[in-house]
């Protein structure tokens, strides 16, 4: 059987699915059906990011920021240069 969320290309064929708003707090909330979450990577209380595109809402993964990728380096995965190859043409090292 196929996988409903398989991707091809930038194109993901999944079947739509009807779901109610309802209130949380001052706000609204979406239920995300556990597929979709998986598919995403995403879990109860991990942050998203909402935009609205083409008169749809869009969630996505927030996009990694320099800070955030920065403050991963550690003594333990931080590594020296690494070298491809030797000079080519007419490179000057």
């Amino acid at each position: 059987m196929e996988n409903p969320l398989d991707s091809h290309g930038d194109t993901l064929y999944t079947h739509r699915m009807r779901t109610v708003i309802r209130i949380w707090g001052n706000s609204l909330a979406i239920r995300t059906p556990k597929a979709f979450a998986v598919h995403m990577g995403i879990d109860s209380g991990k942050e998203v990011e909402l935009s609205l595109e083409r008169g749809g809402l869009h969630i996505t993964p927030p996009a990694r920021q320099l800070d955030r990728l920065l403050d991963e380096v550690t003594a333990d995965n931080l590594h020296g240069e690494t070298s491809t190859s030797g000079s080519l043409g007419r490179e000057v090292w």
